[in-house]
C-alpha cells in the first residue's frame, strides 16, 4: 500500500499516460516537450521510478494540466489547478480540443499539497549550502519573490495610499503620451513639471541625454531610501520615446532599495547577475 504522503507511482505513470492519450501525444513527444529523456518517461509511465519535483513541474506544463492532478496522493486524485503550477486548460496550441484530467479534491488541500512539496523542495536545496552561505540564499530568494509580487507597473491602473507611480518625461513636463499621460491623468503629475515628486508619481526626465537620465535616477534612488514607507512603482522609463534598451537602463537601478519595483524587463536583466 503507498504512503499516504505520497502517490503510487504505477498510478502517477497511469495518469500520465492518460493525459498523454488525451492529448494526441507520443511518448517521445512529452519528453522533448519536458525536457526529459525518452527512457526517464518509460520509467515513469510504468511506475519503475519516481519523479522529481523539477521534473514533475515540466511534465505537468508540457501536459497542460495542474501539478496535484498527476502527482497528487490517491486520496487527493486530480485537485484542483495551483497558482504554482500551469493551469489545465480545455485544450492546447499543439492539441486543441483534448479535455482536461477530471478536478475533484477540494482547492485548499491541492494549495497545501504544492506548497509543502515546494517549500521541502527549496529546503533541500538551502540546507545542501554552506553554512555561511544559507541566510544569504534565503534573503536573495525573500526579495525575489517580494519584487514578483509587484504589479507589472507599465499597466498600472489603480495605487494604494502608499504608492507612487515613477514615469519617465522631458524637462518641459509635457506629458503627452504613454506612462506620462497615465501619470497625468490619473496619479497627480503636473504638466510643466518635468522632474521629482508631484502627487502620487514622480518623473524623471529621460529627454534631455544619458547623463541626465543617469543623474535622475539617482536622485530618485536617494528620495526612495529617504521614504521607506512608500512603494515606488517604476515604469520602464527611457525604452519608448526616448530610444534606450532596457539593458542601458536596469544598470541604473541595481543598488536600489527594496521598496522600489521594477518592471519585470529591468528585473530579469538585474536578476542574472546576482
Amino acid at each position: 500500500m503507498a504512503d499516504r504522503g505520497k502517490p503510487d507511482s504505477r498510478e502517477v505513470g497511469e495518469r500520465i499516460k492518460r493525459r498523454r492519450a488525451e492529448l494526441g501525444m507520443k511518448r517521445r513527444e512529452l519528453a522533448e516537450a519536458a525536457g526529459i529523456s525518452y527512457p526517464y518517461i518509460s520509467q515513469l509511465e510504468t511506475g519503475s521510478r519516481d519523479a522529481s519535483l523539477p521534473t514533475q513541474i515540466a511534465i505537468a506544463r508540457a501536459l497542460d494540466v495542474s501539478l496535484d492532478a498527476l502527482f497528487a496522493p490517491e486520496d487527493l486524485p486530480g485537485s484542483s489547478p495551483s497558482s504554482t503550477t500551469a493551469p489545465p486548460v480545455s485544450g492546447s496550441p499543439n492539441h486543441p480540443g483534448a479535455a482536461p484530467l477530471a478536478t475533484t479534491a477540494s482547492p485548499s488541500a491541492s494549495t497545501t499539497s504544492i506548497l509543502d512539496m515546494v517549500v521541502e523542495a527549496a529546503t533541500q536545496q538551502i540546507e545542501r549550502l554552506p553554512g555561511s552561505m544559507r541566510v544569504d540564499a534565503l534573503n536573495k530568494i525573500q526579495l525575489r519573490v517580494m519584487r514578483s509580487l509587484a504589479p507589472s507597473s507599465h499597466i498600472i491602473e489603480h495605487l494604494g495610499p502608499d504608492e507612487v507611480f515613477v514615469f519617465g518625461s522631458n524637462a518641459r513636463g509635457t506629458h503627452n503620451g504613454g506612462a506620462a499621460r497615465q501619470a497625468f491623468e490619473k496619479f497627480g503629475a503636473e504638466w510643466g513639471n518635468g522632474h521629482g515628486r508631484q502627487g502620487a508619481s514622480y518623473a524623471i526626465d529621460t529627454m534631455s541625454g544619458f547623463p541626465t537620465l543617469t543623474a535622475e535616477v539617482k536622485t530618485f534612488l536617494n528620495y526612495a531610501r529617504r521614504h521607506p514607507r512608500l512603494r515606488f512603482l517604476v515604469t520602464p522609463i527611457g525604452t519608448g520615446i526616448a530610444g534606450y534598451r532596457a539593458d542601458q537602463i536596469a544598470p541604473l537601478f541595481a543598488k536600489r532599495p527594496d521598496n522600489v519595483f521594477l518592471p519585470p524587463e529591468f528585473n530579469a536583466l538585474l536578476d542574472n547577475k546576482i
